[in-house]
């Protein structure tokens, strides 16, 4: 058979290399002799075939595929706009994450989806707690670019917060530009507010260590309710206790200061 005729579609918009699902001697075999132009075709799901690889392939057939295939393939989004980045990171594939982050272009690192949420590959990282693919991501992107919000205005840092995911909240923090940290989503919320609404206490102690204000501490949201207001409502004492004692803090020093 000639390259052209191996990688034509069935009725279903599928290429051989999409049905061999992974198994290393069909697809070592067909990527030898198919063009690098019918690696990135879509089938009728609107998936390519990298985008399956990445949430089932070996590590090693990722990277081969990779080598082969187009630049605009590699960096491109379907039609809810996500990219091979975003499945890795949602289904938490560690491996195949650090073989496309070798590939894409920035662009299409910190693409966000159309639906759900317009959430970037961070976002979803960060929603499973997948704390290495968290990482890698951290590692190449700008403050501006960790700070990216989805349609309610969500940071990683928001959705991390609130679930109490304390290993990707640190590394989110570290990498953080200050005044990022104490973003508000369409709410008026900051991570403060996830965290002490959902009683997840080391969250709360980590948000006030990077607190450089009281206002930090007591900011309100839309509706008038303050971490602390929210902690309250939960009768949390522990979080209440906490913001009240750090809040007394950074007053005393402000006006130490003074």
């Amino acid at each position: 058979m000639t390259p052209e005729e191996i990688g034509q579609k069935d009725v279903g918009s599928f290429t051989a290399l999409y049905l061999a699902k992974g198994h290393e001697g069909i697809v070592r075999a067909l990527l030898s002799k198919m063009r690098p132009q019918d690696l990135g075709l879509i089938n009728c799901y609107s998936y390519t075939v990298l985008d399956d690889a990445v949430m089932s392939w070996s590590v090693s057939l990722i990277e081969l595929l990779l080598q082969q295939m187009l630049p605009d393939d590699i960096n491109g989004q379907n039609i809810s706009g996500w990219t091979a980045l975003h499945f890795a990171a949602t289904h938490g594939r560690e491996g195949a994450a650090k073989a496309l982050l070798k590939k894409m272009m920035l662009h299409a690192v910190w693409a966000r989806t159309t639906e759900p949420q317009r959430r970037t590959a961070l976002h979803m990282a960060a929603n499973n707690n997948y704390y290495d693919i968290v990482q890698r991501l951290t590692d190449v992107g700008n403050e501006s670019q960790l700070a990216i919000r989805d349609e309610q205005g969500q940071s990683a840092l928001h959705i991390a917060a609130e679930q109490g995911y304390s290993d990707v909240v640190r590394t989110l923090l570290d990498k953080m530009g200050a005044d990022d940290v104490w973003n508000s989503d369409q709410i008026g919320e900051t991570a403060l507010h996830k965290a002490a609404a959902n009683s997840q206490r080391e969250i709360v102690r980590l948000l006030i260590g990077k607190a450089t204000d009281v206002d930090d501490l007591t900011h309100r949201n839309n509706m008038g309710f303050s971490a602390q207001d929210l902690a309250a409502a939960r009768q949390d004492r522990r979080i209440v206790k906490l913001l009240e004692d750090n809040q007394n803090r950074m007053r005393n020093s402000a006006s130490t200061v003074i």
